[in-house]
This record gives C-alpha cells, sequence and structure tokens, in this order.
C-alpha cells in the first residue's frame, strides 16, 4: 500500500524535535555515540527511528538528523578526533590531509541536500573537512511535496527532482554567524538559480550572481546546481559559460564548481563539452555525480510516486561516478573534482581518491551516519601504507599520490568502459 500524504507548506515550521532523553534515558549519550562511528548501529537502530519520525518526508528527515547533531553536540565533540586526526593510536590521518579552496584539510565531506539552510554548520564541521550547505536560492522554495522512497534491495534512495530552501537570507546570516564564532571549516554553498526558458537565463546569471557576491565574503568557493535550474535547455554549453563567467564575477579567485549528473559512455562527448565550458568561463571544477534521473516507473513504488521522475541515489551511481571523475581528469588534468555517489564500501574511497581530489556524499551518511567517514578514511590510510611499504609509491601522503596517479591517468590509454 501507499501511505504518503501531500505535505503541507505550513509543516516548514512544525518542530520537528525528537526527545532522545525520554527515549532512551540515561543511556542516550552512548546510543548517539554508537550511532555516530558505527554504521550497524545507525542502519539497524537510528535510521528506522527517524526515518518513523519522518514520515516519509525528506524535509522532516533532514530536520531531525540536524536535531540530533545540535542536541548532543557535546557527544560530536568527544569523537571528533576520530573524523578529523586519528582512527586509533596507530592509524594517524596526518598524511590524508589535501589542498580545498586554499586550506588544507581531511578529504571527505558533505554534498548539497546534508545541511540545506546552513543550520548544521558547527556540529558538521566536527565531523566533515569539508562543507557543501545548501541548495540556496535567493528567494524562499517550499514545494507541497518531498517524499523519498527506499530500495533496499540495491541499496538506492529516491528522491524528488526539486528541492527545499529557506532563501538566500538565513544561509547568509548563519554562514557570518558561523564565521564570526570562529569557525574556519572549508564551506562552499551549493546554489540554484532559476531558469524557465531560454529567455529566462538572464534571471539565473542575475540569481548566481546575486547570491555568490551575499554569500562571498564568508565562503570558500561554491557549487552551482544546474539540474536544480528548472529548464532541461540549461544542459548547453553557452549557458554553462555564461555561468561560470557571472560566478567568477562575483567570487573571484574562490573554488567554483559545478554538480554533474551521471552519464551513460554515448553522452560522454557532449557531458565533457559542458564541463569545459564551465572551465573556459572562469570555473575550476566539478562535482560528479550528483545523481541519476529516471523515470517514475523506475521507483520502488511508482503508483505512490507524485512526480513524473525521481533522482536515483545510492549504491547504483558508484560505476557512474567512476566513470565520470576518470574522464574529466584524462580531459583536464588541473580540474578539481569532488566525487560524489555511491560510497557504500570502504573500497570505494580508495577508487575515488585515484581521480578526484575530495569525496563528498550524501545518501551514503542518511544510510550509514557519519561512521561511514571512519570506514572510507580508515581504508585510505591503509591502503597508501601498503603501496609505499611494497615499494609502489614513494610516500604515504595522499597529495603526493594523487599528483603521480594523476599524471599517470593522463599518459595512459584511454578507457571508457562504464566499469
Amino acid at each position: 500500500g501507499c501511505a504518503l500524504q501531500p505535505v503541507r507548506c505550513e509543516r516548514w515550521t512544525m518542530d520537528f524535535r525528537i526527545d532522545f532523553n525520554k527515549l532512551f534515558g540515561k543511556a542516550v549519550d552512548r546510543l548517539f555515540a554508537l550511532a555516530l562511528t558505527q554504521t550497524g548501529t545507525f542502519h539497524g537502530a537510528a535510521r528506522p527511528i527517524l526515518q518513523g519520525h519522518a514520515g516519509g518526508d525528506i524535509v522532516k528527515a533532514q530536520a531531525l538528523a540536524l536535531e540530533g547533531l545540535h542536541t548532543h553536540l557535546h557527544v560530536i565533540k568527544q569523537h571528533s578526533g576520530r573524523f578529523l586526526e586519528c582512527f586509533s593510536d596507530d592509524i594517524s590521518y596526518a598524511g590524508l590531509r589535501v589542498p580545498v579552496a586554499g586550506k588544507w584539510t581531511m578529504p571527505i565531506g558533505t554534498a548539497a541536500g546534508v545541511d540545506p539552510n546552513a543550520e548544521g554548520l558547527d556540529p558538521l564541521s566536527y565531523l566533515y573537512g569539508l562543507q557543501m550547505p545548501g541548495p540556496v536560492t535567493l528567494h524562499p522554495h517550499h514545494p507541497a511535496e518531498m517524499p523519498f522512497q527506499d530500495d533496499a534491495r540495491r541499496e538506492d534512495l529516491f528522491v524528488p527532482p526539486t528541492y527545499a530552501s529557506q532563501g538566500l537570507v538565513p544561509m547568509r546570516d548563519r554562514l557570518r554567524t558561523y564565521r564570526e564564532a570562529g569557525g574556519a571549516a572549508v564551506v562552499l554553498p551549493a546554489v540554484v538559480g532559476c531558469c524557465r526558458s531560454e529567455t529566462g537565463d538572464a534571471n539565473l546569471l542575475r540569481e548566481v550572481q546575486t547570491m555568490l557576491e551575499a554569500l562571498t565574503p564568508y565562503a570558500d568557493g561554491f557549487v552551482w546546481l544546474p539540474a536544480l535550474a528548472g529548464w532541461p535547455g540549461v544542459w548547453n554549453p553557452r549557458i554553462f559559460h555564461r555561468v561560470a563567467q557571472a560566478m567568477s564575477a562575483a567570487a573571484p579567485g574562490q573554488l567554483l564548481l559545478v554538480e554533474m549528473p551521471a552519464f551513460a559512455n554515448p553522452d560522454q562527448a557532449s557531458w565533457l563539452d559542458l564541463v569545459g565550458a564551465f572551465v573556459e568561463g572562469g570555473g575550476n571544477g566539478i562535482v560528479a555525480v550528483g545523481g541519476r534521473e529516471v523515470p517514475r516507473e523506475q521507483t520502488p513504488k511508482p503508483a505512490c510516486w507524485p512526480f513524473e521522475s525521481a533522482i536515483q541515489c545510492g549504491a547504483s551511481l558508484a560505476a557512474y561516478r567512476q566513470t565520470a571523475i576518470e574522464a574529466a581528469r584524462r580531459a583536464f588534468p588541473a580540474l578539481f573534482i569532488a566525487a560524489c555517489g555511491g560510497f557504500h564500501r570502504r573500497e570505494e574511497a580508495f577508487r575515488a581518491c585515484e581521480h578526484a581530489n575530495v569525496i563528498v556524499e550524501n545518501e551514503a551518511y542518511t544510510r550509514y551516519g557519519p561512521g561511514i567517514v571512519l570506514q572510507l578514511l580508515h581504508k585510505l590510510v591503509l591502503r597508501l601504507r601498503y603501496l609505499q611499504r611494497a615499494g609502489q609509491i614513494d610516500s604515504e601522503e595522499l597529495w603526493d599520490f594523487q599528483q603521480a596517479r594523476w599524471q599517470s591517468l593522463v599518459s595512459a590509454p584511454a578507457n571508457t568502459s562504464l566499469a
């Protein structure tokens, strides 16, 4: 059966708090710590609780998760070192730091959608090396319903081809408050510019430029989200070039990225043309991949899905992500690449960092919690240590390995198979 009900806009202001202390008593901090660091505890216990209270609404689920992070910030601080410094006494992350927007930081962060309105900047900074709050729009955007469907068999999540945003002003104010309080994390807000037709691309440029100008004093860079513009014609090299120009004019010298969708092999050339146009316009890199749009019929319960399409996230994206970041690195050796999508297994970290600068994720955190980061970082350290001891690389430093690997990849024969 289908239990999804339309979500009224008024629900945006509802109180989403869960009284964790009432639910679990004195054991609440211990349980929260387990869910924070252990993927099995999060997936088997915390996730069902969050989903049950969210009632099938993704906006409410996000609000619940962020509320829990604020409520138990003291627990997060106690475990912060495991996320940012070392897995254990003999597994240090010192060699994993990479340069992002002029700062050296841990290579795993949050993608757009984890913190839509920059409400979790402080607690998330104790867990992740970089953050991409958003999607943010110039004006508030409150869709009537924001359902999600989970495909447990394939470990995929299907979300709407739309978004919710409180607008630019709350995002700006929270970023400013975070910086004034001493917050120093790498923050790359993800922005949406609306464009309903070819004659409306001027509005897209105006909105993007307005948001960047307002947020630049508090941001290290930005991510543009063309998939949410509202017009399929936005996938045009001319538009990508103009948006990059507008971004570089509004935020000179900052790291400017565009989130790219998944592609199948026949579309690789046109996909790379878009990336090239963005770079030529002044952009620096990409987030790949942001998701895969599929028709309603491919969701787990098509009869219950209120949209014509859905964005597929999860384990199925790993293959698309790997193909995309390798193709982009081969075509644009100096490109900044944030790998995104399908980070469910420890091995995915090393696979991605062979081609990308950093990893950003959303869906995997909703499935396994922040603890998946510990597994990814641990695997990176062990793999680099093994390669160095085996004489295959000269240094255990991730940045040294990446630079050498990218030079090798660019000179190797192309292999564009989707694997």
